[in-house]
């Protein structure tokens, strides 16, 4: 039994120390709430660092671009939402995609 607790409270530890970054939803400009995401840094630290860069605008190789403005695409209630393209609306009404690599 203390091995248990000695996990569990050594993943609550490491839960803290591990970086959140969050969403916060609207439609039609009506806050709808916040998605919070823990990141793994321990586990995949160069994933981490590009998606907290988008994240934040402060992109190591691509600065100004961020996830602010874009849109889900696809939601499975309870599941998951998939999102996050970055593009431009042009003048003309056609997307046009941000070169990102």
């Amino acid at each position: 039994k203390n091995s248990r607790k000695s996990m569990a409270a050594e993943a609550k530890q490491q839960e803290k120390a591990l970086p959140v970054c969050y969403f916060d939803i609207t439609i039609d400009g009506k806050a709808m709430g916040r998605i919070e995401m823990t990141l793994r840094e321990d586990l995949v630290p160069k994933t981490v660092a590009n998606f907290r860069g988008l994240c934040t605008g402060k992109h190591p190789s691509y600065e100004g671009y961020t996830y602010k403005g874009t849109y889900f695409h696809r939601i499975i209630p309870d599941f998951m939402v998939q999102g996050g393209r970055l593009y431009e609306q042009g003048g003309d009404g056609k997307i046009k995609r941000r070169p990102f690599v």
